[in-house]
């Protein structure tokens, strides 16, 4: 029969090899578990990602504690999951200046490493950094300005995804500069080497307004190793739009093809999520509109 270029095969004893067809029956009555992070801090605008090289998750949240605990610190932490049960280690500060007052809570995984992206502070300037997680410790690289407070203002993190193919990291945000008549969202790439970012040289405009962090996701499509970004059209009645963006170029030097819009929800959205079903080869979209 006829082989997906991508998907997984067996060799049979002949020689011949075999697409495998993954299954699985979902589970009518399943079991919850949680475990606490800390029993002395307050959190919000909290992202969660996978590091199979560790089998750690990563959940990177803003501290809202009082004055005394990590006071609006992008703050992660690694925990395990372990016969039914969840362990987290030791909150660790990523930022120790602050998180001034928006999402601060953007997270991605691969290549053996975690990625975020934050604001520090009340400086309006943007930082990407890097860590490796060994047990439920962070070893964390430097971090890396990628763009700065001068002529800009109002940035707010909108997504951060990796992309498999090419091994860049994607970040998307928004900001206000005055010689572009307002808002803008962006994408970069970035490249990295362990823990060291590489910030590319050019930002890329995907849209003419401010998509919102929690209206913006980038997600990574195995079957035609492309990332697409998902999020609210907000000068076009909060319609639900995506594009596919191609990353190439040569290590430390990464560069981004952007396709057009595409409109996936006429009516006005909310909050987006999206996944990547590997089975069917599709992605899904939930979003939030209150009516």
């Amino acid at each position: 029969g006829t082989i997906t270029a991508g998907k997984p095969v067996i060799q049979n004893t002949n020689g011949t090899v075999t697409q495998v067809v993954e299954s699985t029956t979902p589970d009518a009555n399943p079991t919850f578990a949680r475990g606490n992070i800390t029993s002395t801090s307050n959190t919000s605008t909290g992202s969660i990602a996978y590091e199979a090289t560790s089998g750690r998750h990563a959940y990177l949240y803003k501290d809202t504690s009082p004055s005394g605990w990590n006071n609006d610190y992008s703050t992660v932490v690694a925990g395990v999951w372990s016969n039914g049960a969840m362990t987290w280690g030791t909150p660790t500060v990523v930022a120790s200046a602050g998180a001034a007052s928006d999402n601060n809570s953007v997270i991605c995984a691969g290549n053996g490493a975690v990625y975020f992206i934050y604001k520090q502070g009340s400086s309006t300037k943007m930082y990407a950094r890097a860590a490796t997680i060994s047990g439920t410790t962070f070893t964390f690289g430097t971090q890396a300005e990628f763009m700065s407070d001068s002529g800009h203002s109002g940035f707010a993190e909108g997504a951060i995804g990796f992309d498999k193919a090419s091994g860049y990291i994607i970040a998307c945000y928004s900001y206000n500069d005055s010689s572009y008549g307002g808002d803008r969202t962006w994408v970069i790439p970035f490249s990295a080497s362990g823990t060291t970012l590489t910030v590319g040289s050019t930002e890329y405009n995907v849209y003419t307004s401010n998509v919102g962090a929690n209206r913006t996701n980038l997600i990574y499509d195995p079957d035609t190793q492309r990332t697409v970004l998902i999020y609210c059209a907000s000068n076009n009645n909060d319609k639900g739009t995506s594009r596919v963006i191609q990353s190439t170029g040569s290590a430390g030097s990464p560069t981004l093809t952007l396709g057009s819009e595409v409109v996936w929800a006429d009516q006005g959205t909310g909050k987006n999520d999206v996944i990547y079903d590997t089975a069917n080869n599709r992605m899904f979209v939930s979003s939030y509109k209150q009516e």
